[in-house]
């Protein structure tokens, strides 16, 4: 969870009804497994008081549930 969201995020990406995915790696190759860019992160339209749920997704296991339809169902279910 995130906290003080407002000073972190733009209102639109707040308010959006749907999941924001932000994806840092970019178009350069990583050589260190361990960046944290390799991961995929989702903020969540879901608020629980002042806090905003933000998660880590692996990459792979994004395009598997997207690919499937277990993604849309996931992330309506939240």
């Amino acid at each position: 969870m995130v906290d003080y969201v407002d000073e972190v995020f733009p209102a639109n990406w707040l308010n959006s009804s749907v999941p924001v995915l932000f994806d840092f790696k970019g178009i350069i190759d990583l050589n260190d497994n361990a960046d944290l860019r390799h991961n995929l992160y989702c903020l969540f339209h879901v608020k629980l008081g002042r806090y905003s749920i933000l998660a880590e997704i692996p990459r792979v296991a994004f395009v598997s549930a997207t690919i499937n339809g277990e993604w849309t169902i996931r992330s309506q279910t939240l």
